[in-house]
């Protein structure tokens, strides 16, 4: 008899065994000296995605490594001030973690600039509001374009130390929604290998 499975490969893995899998994959990229990106929200899978890049990082600094963890967090200037206050209390406590085990860990804050800002555009009449199923120019302008800024300018500082070029954490998921499922795997998106986007690039699950 033929057994069919109705959830996919890896499912029922007990998540402590999933956490050491990553933890592991991202030691892999410790080992080579990339330095670390985290794309930090606050949301679940941010502060998962954190929480295992530190995780790594130290175990890297107790195999005398030099870990560098960058964890960077996009403000619209439009967030809720519990929101806001929840990202930033938790920055400072990952720069706290990383003096305490002598990890270099560098956080920042991206804003977008002054004309791009929800505020000045609407009231400008140069755009309308996003709302759910619409257009995306807000969220572009808001997040994307000055993460992207950000990022460049990033990479050429740690490439003018003479760093490997670095990687970036996401935590996106698979399962949580056809379409980003179909998306991810056309960008050849893995837990275990990088791969490049569209601007160069190289970001990991």
């Amino acid at each position: 008899m033929h057994t069919v499975s109705l959830l996919p490969v890896g499912a029922l893995d007990p998540v402590e065994d999933r956490a050491d899998h990553a933890i592991l994959a991202i030691r892999r990229l410790l080992d080579a000296g990339h330095p670390l990106v985290v794309a930090y929200s606050g949301g679940k899978e941010s502060s998962m995605v954190a929480a295992l890049a530190l995780h790594a990082a130290l175990e890297h600094r107790a195999a005398g490594g030099n870990p560098l963890v960058v964890v960077t967090t996009g403000d619209t200037l439009v967030e809720s001030p519990e929101v806001a206050e929840h990202y930033r209390n938790e920055l400072s406590r990952m720069r706290k973690f990383g003096s305490r085990h002598g990890i270099r860990i560098i956080t920042r804050i991206v804003e977008p600039a002054m004309a791009a800002t929800f505020q000045v555009k609407v009231l400008s009449g140069r755009a309308l509001p996003s709302f759910p199923g619409t257009h995306g120019d807000c969220s572009s302008d808001l997040k994307i374009l000055p993460q992207r800024a950000f990022r460049r300018s990033l990479f050429r500082s740690l490439a003018d130390e003479g760093l490997a070029e670095p990687v970036t954490l996401l935590g996106t998921r698979f399962v949580e929604s056809t379409r980003r499922n179909l998306a991810m795997r056309q960008r050849g998106e893995s837990a275990i290998r990088p791969a490049r986007n569209q601007d160069g690039d190289l970001p990991r699950l």
